[in-house]
């Protein structure tokens, strides 16, 4: 039988539970001073850094706009390689055009570039919901936008079965695994992003389909169309740093798919930098440039 006990006795060795802690504690020092001291003082450090650097909403009156272009800066425009499409051809189609450098023969406008600010602490609410499409076995954009504690939605207009995946892009530990099957057909499935950063993106069944998100802690960001164009409204006036991400479009390596088929694997994404000053009620604009060399403007 066991030993009853009652908790609310107090031991004949130690009077005073509070006591004995009181003791404890006020008898550890570190250099003279009492560890609860410098315990409570990084607790107020790290609590008080991380409230300054958390994104703040505001209503936005008098913002201003930002506008441009990003365009490839060569002459040579490099080929789009074509991969064979390895499951549901028959909706898919037997081969699939490389769309991780779209340029626009008319102006070199390039597709798919996310365009976002990179230093802003205070703005516009972001979103409960941002809804991309997955169509005709693509993700559209191939750059997807994402806010972290927002959920991202993919809308399913294709009717067969795919498997999107997200990965860690800086160590490939999986972030979702959700199916999108054929009876969600023409609906929203949706995941909510709990990080920021940067994110792998492939549909585990069909190895052609690859893609990017790109998770920020607000929503001043753009996707370039098919004339490279960008526009970010409802700036607070300020100075910012703009960043202009587009996705590594060489392969590098190639892995076995799941369901059959190579998967490419691409180079890391290549970025540039500006400075913007934005004022109200104007619109400022900026341009971007990519080539050969990842980098410069």
């Amino acid at each position: 039988m066991m030993k009853r006990t009652d908790p609310f006795k107090v031991s004949s060795q130690v009077k005073d539970p509070n006591e004995r802690r009181k003791s404890s504690l006020e008898k550890t020092y570190v250099h003279g001073v009492p560890l609860i001291t410098i315990l409570l003082m990084f607790l107020s450090l790290f609590f008080s850094a991380d409230l300054l650097s958390a994104y703040e909403a505001i209503p936005i009156i008098a913002g201003g706009t930002l506008r441009g272009t990003v365009q490839w800066k060569d002459a040579v425009i490099p080929d789009r390689p074509v991969h064979k499409v390895v499951k549901n051809e028959d909706f898919c189609g037997k081969t699939f055009q490389d769309d991780a450098l779209v340029v626009n023969p008319e102006n070199k406008g390039i597709q798919n570039v996310m365009v976002f600010l990179e230093n802003i602490e205070r703005g516009r609410a972001p979103q409960s919901r941002y809804v991309d499409i997955v169509e005709k076995c693509q993700f559209k954009p191939r750059v997807m936008p994402a806010v972290k504690g927002s959920v991202l939605g993919f809308r399913h207009n294709d009717f067969i079965l795919h498997n999107i995946h997200g990965f860690w892009l800086k160590n490939n530990a999986t972030i979702f695994n959700i199916g999108l099957p054929i009876h969600r057909w023409q609906q929203v499935v949706g995941q909510a992003i709990r990080h920021a950063g940067l994110f792998k993106l492939q549909c585990d069944i069909h190895t052609h389909m690859n893609g990017l998100i790109v998770s920020l802690e607000h929503d001043y960001f753009s996707v370039t169309g098919p004339d490279g164009v960008f526009e970010i409204k409802e700036i607070p006036p300020g100075k910012y740093r703009v960043v202009a991400l587009q996705a590594g479009y060489r392969i590098v390596a190639w892995e076995k798919g799941e369901e059959g088929g190579d998967r490419p694997i691409y180079e890391p994404p290549h970025q540039t930098t500006q400075e913007v000053e934005i004022k109200a009620n104007e619109e400022a604009p900026i341009n971007f440039k990519f080539g050969i060399e990842p980098s410069g403007n």
